[in-house]
């Protein structure tokens, strides 16, 4: 009997929270630095957000606040100030108890915001599978 990926586990709870489609003002601030993107959210307490699939590893700094955060690998209450790692193929869940303030800091060499969600983020699960494989091919060659 095959049960159901946490992944699939993930996209269901972030399905959900689509189709309620009850937006919340989070106010996005955007910071760069030769080498660096950082991505600051606002959210207020009371919010159930859905971060996206990303391609690589990065870090996550929780400033103020306390969120629990759910993940196809892990679950753990954040209070900020807070730093922790995020890996490559990792989906949060954020369940937002008190206001909070959290950044994404990202390596990168492109300050287009645009270009910069392409370069991180994954339309699937799958899609980081698949940059694996090529990286573990690459590394053969």
């Amino acid at each position: 009997m095959n049960m159901p990926s946490i992944n699939h586990h993930v996209e269901k709870i972030a399905q959900s929270l689509l189709d309620l489609n009850n937006p919340v003002e989070m106010p996005v601030k955007h910071h760069h630095s030769p080498g660096v993107y950082v991505r600051e959210i606002t959210i207020p307490a009371g919010t159930v957000l859905v971060g996206k699939v990303h391609k690589t590893r990065h870090l996550n700094v929780v400033q103020s606040g306390l969120v629990t955060i759910i993940t196809p690998y892990r679950k753990f209450l954040v209070a900020g100030p807070c730093t922790f790692e995020s890996f490559e193929g990792e989906q949060k869940v954020g369940i937002v108890h008190e206001d909070c303030v959290w950044s994404t800091v990202h390596v990168t060499e492109e300050s287009d915001v645009d270009k910069i969600v392409e370069e991180i983020v994954a339309s699937t699960y799958e899609e980081v599978e698949a940059l694996k494989v090529l990286e573990g091919i690459g590394e053969k060659l």
